[in-house]
């Protein structure tokens, strides 16, 4: 997930490994499947941002207290690349599970389980969901805009389409924003060409 570009290879690839069983880290007697420890993981990454704020923060209090110029230098280098790592992980792992949806490859990621995932990142109001919040909508928006989620599908883009208007957060997110309503707009058909990684059909074309 720390490439996000490669979210769809990764989800293929899992697709094919999903009724694997493998023993227990803690029991080796026992399996599980694999499926199910992808489950865990994605959980737990989806999760992660708390502690990703904790340990960015923890640099910055370095960086104030620094007192020298060669170790704010340092710690300022460690601060970009953390945020960097964990930025490129978050997104990473949003269009991740969203790739697993499409593919239905885990049964347990319901549509309510990811109407859940679409309103905690609303409700953490800022930046970083938001930009997450795009990339999950991108890949899996036309699989959730149902005639029964229809309501809520409404209610999500009548906030994201105020946020624009009132031209609440930075000129990037709120382009990331309009791209989505503008997918919609057009039943979730992508007006730009996709310059990720081709699959291999792509490749003998």
């Amino acid at each position: 997930i720390d490439e996000p570009s490669f979210s769809m290879a990764y989800g293929n690839m899992c697709s094919c490994l999903a009724m694997l069983k493998v023993p227990m880290a803690n029991k080796p007697t026992s399996t599980v499947s694999f499926q199910k420890l992808l489950l865990n993981r994605c959980q737990k990454e989806f999760e992660k941002d708390k502690v990703n704020d904790d340990v960015l923060e923890k640099l910055r209090h370095q960086l104030e207290a620094a007192t020298s110029a060669s170790e704010r230098e340092r710690l300022e280098e460690d601060l970009e690349e953390a945020k960097d790592k964990a930025h490129r992980r978050s997104i990473g792992n949003i269009k991740f599970i969203g790739e697993l949806f499409k593919l239905h490859m885990l049964h347990m990621l319901s549509e309510a389980i990811m109407h859940d995932c679409v309103v905690k990142l609303f409700m953490n109001h800022n930046e970083e969901s938001l930009e997450r919040l795009c990339h999950l909508l991108t890949a899996i928006g036309k699989d959730l805009d149902l005639e029964k989620a229809r309501p809520k599908m409404d209610h999500y883009f009548k906030y994201i389409e105020k946020t624009v208007k009132e031209r609440r957060g930075s000129s990037r997110i709120r382009f990331l924003l309009q791209d989505v309503i503008d997918l919609r707009l057009h039943n979730w058909v992508s007006q730009r060409a996709d310059h990720g990684p081709k699959t291999i059909e792509q490749i003998h074309q």
